[in-house]
């Protein structure tokens, strides 16, 4: 039996329990089961009390740009390289190593991480390197596949006032042990496109639905991958619905496998990929919600829970967090800095884009967010597997509401909490 204990809606339940007390219900319903109270944070990186510093002396720790633009060069039309020629300070303040996202090899014993850099608001590329497992950069050069690694995942960039190369990767395992990264881009002046790169063949293919081209939407991003068997390479396209679409056929569009229909994202995105716990039918998104509320854009991490049965291709949103923020620094602080002001704003951004390992066993994951579209976090925490185990005890006894918008009704409640710290 397990002994630990979960604080939920301020009263214990120990795990290894029994079922029997009623959900403590809040806000139209949803369940009282905060995943705050139950989730400890062990520590992140950077360390914000001593170790902020200005945005491009940051960056300049983490990269040589002449290294970087070495690398670059290969992947730019000849017109870029001109205008990197006329960079000035200020143009520095305008860049940005955001979305890392993350898996473990094995074999190597080392993570494989991929982040959009983002270089003076023209460009836009992936950067892909190793990590112990302690987060150090190992810059010994080798292959994953044909790709090589540190180095520029090979993507072409074009020269427009806009970025139009690579944005929010997430990396992933499929079929049976290739490795994929899925991205966005824009490949017109309105239209932006999902792509998927294979480490194995070191080559992308752009990814659409077999729907109407009226009916897809022209901004295409935040399909989140969900990985439920060997053969197939299922994503999330829409929580709405829970519309998931099967993208394996490498010259065919994207097959709609479930759910209706319907372009109009909802406020819960798709953050990380989905995590299968232990050896269940359940999987677990590091997820976030985008809403609207006076005046700001508000971009806040949740944790999601599905429950997928392959053999039924069955999908069922089981759970929905409030923001995860786990009442700390790293997490609440507005940093307004870089911000605009007497203009609409995103105010508060936290974006999630790995759980970039889990430890069931141990109950430690390490997460990656990264904090007004500027700053990359690595967050170590411990109690996610217990807290997982007891939602999935609940909902198996019967005892877990549906949780339909109920992440997107727990942002608004926490941003009208949190509001008046905020500087407008």
């Amino acid at each position: 039996m397990l002994l630990a204990c979960l604080l939920i809606a301020k009263w214990a339940l120990c795990l290894g329990f029994s079922i029997e007390d009623e959900t403590v219900l809040t806000i139209e319903g949803c369940p009282g089961l905060y995943i705050n109270d139950n989730v400890q944070l062990l520590n992140q990186s950077p360390d914000y009390a001593n170790n902020f510093q200005p945005l491009n002396v940051y960056i300049k720790k983490l990269f040589d740009w002449n290294h970087i633009f070495g690398l670059l060069e290969p992947h730019l039309h000849e017109s870029l390289l001109e205008r990197y020629k006329k960079i000035t300070s200020s143009d520095m303040q305008d860049s940005a190593i955001l979305f890392p996202s993350a898996i473990w090899l094995p074999d190597k014993k080392l993570y494989l991480v991929t982040s959009r850099v983002f270089l003076f608001r023209w460009i836009s590329f992936l950067y892909v390197t190793f990590y112990d497992s302690e987060w150090n950069e190992v810059t010994t050069e080798d292959y994953v596949g044909k790709t090589k690694v540190p180095g520029i995942i090979p993507i072409s960039v074009k020269d427009k006032d806009a970025s139009t190369g690579p944005e929010d990767p997430r990396l992933f395992v499929a079929l049976n042990n290739e490795i994929f990264v899925i991205f966005n881009r824009l490949v017109d002046d309105r239209n932006r496109i999902m792509h998927l790169y294979q480490f194995s063949t070191a080559t992308s293919r752009k990814l659409y639905l077999e729907e109407d081209a009226e009916k897809q939407r022209i901004d295409e991003k935040n399909w989140t991958p969900l990985i439920i068997d060997k053969e197939h390479l299922y994503f999330v396209y829409n929580f709405k619905n829970l519309q998931i679409i099967d993208c394996t056929a490498e010259n065919e569009p994207c097959k709609k496998v479930s759910g209706k229909f319907d372009p109009k994202p909802e406020a819960l995105r798709g953050g990380s990929p989905f995590v299968r716990f232990t050896n269940t039918n359940y999987y677990v998104s590091l997820s976030y919600t985008h809403i609207f509320l006076k005046n700001c854009h508000f971009y806040r991490p949740v944790f999601v829970v599905m429950e997928a049965v392959k053999e039924q291709l069955s999908f069922k949103m089981i759970y929905q967090s409030e923001p995860f923020d786990l009442n700390n620094r790293v997490f609440l602080e507005p940093f307004t800095n870089y911000k605009y002001p007497n203009q609409i704003r995103d105010c508060m951004m936290v974006i999630p884009s790995s759980i970039a390992s889990w430890n069931f066993e141990d109950d430690i994951a390490d997460l990656h967010v990264t904090i007004e579209d500027h700053i990359p976090v690595v967050a170590r925490v411990k109690g996610l597997a217990k807290f997982v185990e007891y939602i999935i005890n609940m909902y198996e006894y019967g005892r877990l509401p549906e949780n339909d918008n109920c992440a997107a009704k727990f942002s608004e409640r926490y941003f009208l909490a949190q509001s008046p710290k905020f500087a407008y």
